[in-house]
């Protein structure tokens, strides 16, 4: 069942922020741990997610101008999602490469060309992440992805949304663990 009320909750740092873009609304709690997220537990949140970069005229045009490749912005998030890497007593493993790319028809933001987009298999079209400033919470897009601090930013946004999702649901697994044992939370 899709939610609706497209709620995204992200930790930085040592807070939890719950951001609704429907009430455009944004609520910030202490964080309660600061665990590591296992690599199967982020692998599998990743697969949740799909970054969109849009593909139509105003985005196109706007590369363009810049001398950018018309797939510049697609291949920079494609090479941060394929470099990823964590180290594991197996060797290495993409943690991310189960993040899905698409290129996008028209994301509503062509005055702020290039755009990036993000969704979430549990909400209704795009969704707002941490790291994003006003304009582009409202609009659920990031504006303005030329340079590589830009793609970077958008890249964190991106993986500390997945590290923190990761750390809810193992919460959420060890709350139920508890009290399946008979022990009060």
């Amino acid at each position: 069942p899709m939610n609706t009320n497209k709620y995204i909750s992200i930790r930085n740092a040592n807070k939890w922020s719950l951001h609704s873009t429907t009430t455009n609304s944004t609520e910030t709690i202490p964080c309660t741990t600061n665990t590591p997220s296992s690599s199967s537990q982020i692998q599998k949140i990743s697969s949740q997610f799909t970054i969109l970069t849009c593909s139509s005229t105003a985005c196109t045009k706007k590369r363009r101008s810049l001398y950018m490749d018309e797939y510049e912005t697609f291949a920079s998030l494609y090479s941060r999602k394929e470099e990823e890497e964590d180290d594991d007593s197996n060797g290495q493993q993409r943690l991310y490469a189960n993040v899905k790319m698409e290129e996008s028809s028209c994301l509503g933001s062509c005055q702020f060309a290039p755009v990036v987009a993000v969704e979430h298999e549990d909400y209704e079209g795009t969704v707002g992440l941490e790291g994003m400033d006003g304009l582009e919470l409202n609009t659920r897009v990031f504006h303005k992805v030329i340079t590589e601090s830009d793609v970077d930013r958008v890249w964190g946004c991106i993986t500390n949304a997945i590290h923190t999702m990761a750390e809810e649901e193992e919460e959420e697994e060890d709350e139920s663990d508890y009290e399946e044992e008979g022990v009060a939370i």
